[in-house]
């Protein structure tokens, strides 16, 4: 519901390995009231494969799909 009323997210991702492979995906937005940053973690998944462009685009678009974030709210740079 803190969500619904944001107008706008973006995201960060991070993929590492060591003996396996994972990805992390956090969350952040501005909250007017009071104003200020905020960031949730949004998902941290095994990341299996390689770590190509598209495999990343894929699990993210799962992530988004996943949490009903429609991608038409995100800020990219």
């Amino acid at each position: 519901s803190t969500l619904e009323k944001v107008k706008y997210l973006y995201t960060t991702a991070d993929v590492w390995s060591a003996k396996r492979s994972f990805i992390g995906v956090t969350l952040h937005w501005i909250d007017e009231e009071p104003l200020g940053r905020k960031t949730a973690i949004l998902a941290c998944h095994r990341f299996r494969g390689a770590h190509t462009h598209d495999r990343i685009a894929d699990i993210l678009h799962t992530i988004y799909y996943n949490y009903n974030l429609d991608v038409n709210t995100f800020f990219f740079w």
